[in-house]
């Protein structure tokens, strides 16, 4: 999301970076909730709204939800369509029939060779 936030769907951390992911966890749930109350008619700029947006570990989605209050809605739908262009088995299946054909071809050439 930092990167591409138009398309992002969710936040890269290092691995074994405990003290991220805690972040991570932390700035997901809080515009979980910012996105929850904005969608309920409240103002981000509300006072307690803003008090959750500076609790935000992260700075690039803090600015991201001051711009965008439903920006976890726009995550949400982001991940939704990833999952439904790249994971549905009927791509995967198309995807693997394509890896297969491309192992034929190189185990083909490889006893041409031989």
């Amino acid at each position: 999301m930092r990167n591409f936030p138009e398309i992002g769907t969710g936040i890269l951390i290092e691995k074994d970076n405990p003290s991220e992911f805690s972040e991570a966890l932390i700035s997901l749930f809080i515009l979980a909730e910012i996105s929850k109350k904005v969608k309920d008619k409240e103002s981000i700029y509300e006072t307690e709204n803003f008090k959750m947006v500076n609790q935000i570990p992260d700075d690039i989605l803090k600015s991201l939800v001051i711009l965008n209050p439903n920006y976890f809605t726009k995550i949400k739908e982001n991940c939704y369509r990833r999952v439904e262009n790249n994971f549905r088995w009927k791509i995967v299946s198309k995807k693997l029939i394509v890896l297969y054909n491309e192992i034929k071809k190189i185990h083909s050439s490889d006893k041409k060779r031989a």
